[in-house]
């Protein structure tokens, strides 16, 4: 039996059908691709062939521009190198991330953080990327800003141990030396000399003072911390400033007269913060009494220059060693050379505190065995009318 030949015209009804179901096939996947909240990229040879609405809209490009320069412009400098290794990886077959982040410059300068997934693929008989684009840039906001309270979280357990620490020993010592004078004056009050009845009031005024001292840091290092204290500039004359400083010093420290106080190029008032300064200045003086010899000088040269005054504190003590200095200013933190010399470990946080809030910054200068120096230096422009 011989097959029948088709009709050219039943041909042609079948090519044009061929061709409308393809064509109604190609639209339908055009508007998913346009429609569909990632964006879809087509890149071959370092271009943007074909760009959804949605990757336009993460980098605010329209279709021209998009086409026009090359893909790796558009990505953030210092993620193009892993960009364009992830992508010629991709080209030879390597093994490569399936997804990673990079960043992208938007069209109004914003950096926005998109992820990508990509395949190689044939593109018009050539060989291109097919790259899939997701915005990330709220979720590694979201994730940056659990990972900063998490930290928080972390410092203040820290903060808490080294707290309960300072506090299971610092406060202890005052207490207990109330509770032996209270005992010991209840026991043999009336037989005691007066002399002696006298040197244990003493003794129990000193404990009572420092820990009125310590209550009174925490209490201002939680001002500083939470905002509660403003800085304040007004007119003053450094000099004078500096002599309330040493009187208040001399009634609070027994040591006090080690301090050589000197002052250069003051002579103008200057707009500061006294009750700052003093803070910066009594913590500082009280460290180097503290940690050096009752034999050795402490020296506080103030100075001026510009819209800066300058506090430099020197003292020949045991020093600072150098695994301490990057947690010198932290909360309740001693250094390890202190052994059984009194401290909190709050002096230094609130310096720091104060240094920052009067605009200014702070050096050190120190080493284990050899002294210490601190060089402060605040904003403190010379007062109008001088």
């Amino acid at each position: 039996m011989t097959a029948l030949a088709s009709a050219p015209g039943s041909d042609i009804s079948r090519r044009e059908a061929a061709e409308r179901a393809l064509a109604e096939s190609e639209a339908k996947y055009r508007q998913v691709v346009e429609n569909v909240n990632e964006g879809i990229l087509v890149t071959a040879a370092g271009r943007i062939l074909y760009a959804n609405p949605k990757a336009l809209a993460l980098t605010g490009l329209d279709d021209e521009t998009a086409r026009s320069r090359p893909f790796i412009e558009f990505i953030h400098p210092d993620d193009r190198e892993r960009v364009l290794g992830n992508h010629l990886k991709r080209l030879r077959g390597e093994p490569v991330e399936n997804y990673y982040q990079f960043r992208v410059i938007h069209r109004d300068d914003s950096v926005r953080w998109l992820e990508i997934s990509a395949v190689v693929f044939r593109w018009q008989d050539a060989p291109a990327t097919l790259n899939f684009l997701t915005d990330v840039t709220e979720r590694r906001r979201i994730d940056q800003e659990m990972r900063a309270a998490l930290a928080r979280e972390r410092e203040l357990s820290e903060l808490k141990s080294r707290f309960v620490a300072v506090a299971s020993h610092e406060f202890r010592t005052p207490l207990a030396a109330i509770l032996s004078s209270v005992e010991l004056l209840g026991d043999y009050g009336s037989r005691l000399p007066d002399e002696e009845r006298k040197e244990i009031a003493e003794q129990v005024k000193s404990a009572v003072g420092r820990l009125n001292q310590m209550v009174e840091q925490v209490l201002l290092t939680s001002r500083l911390e939470s905002g509660k204290f403003e800085f304040e500039p007004r007119p003053h004359d450094v000099s004078q400033l500096l002599v309330r400083v040493a009187s208040g010093m001399d009634q609070a420290h027994p040591q006090a007269r080690r301090i050589a106080m000197q002052c250069e190029g003051v002579e103008q008032r200057r707009l500061v913060d006294e009750e700052l300064v003093s803070h910066i200045l009594v913590n500082l003086l009280g460290n180097a009494l503290k940690y050096s010899a009752a034999d050795s000088e402490v020296t506080c040269v103030v100075s001026a220059q510009g819209d800066s005054l300058h506090l430099a504190v020197t003292d020949r003590g045991i020093g600072i060693p150098a695994a301490d200095l990057p947690r010198l200013f932290e909360s309740f933190h001693r250094g390890t050379n202190v052994g059984n010399i009194q401290g909190t470990g709050i002096g230094l946080h609130i310096v720091k505190e104060c240094v920052d809030l009067h605009r200014g910054a702070i050096e050190i200068d120190s080493s284990a065995g050899a002294g210490t120096t601190f060089r402060v230096r605040l904003h403190a422009p010379i007062a109008a009318g001088q």
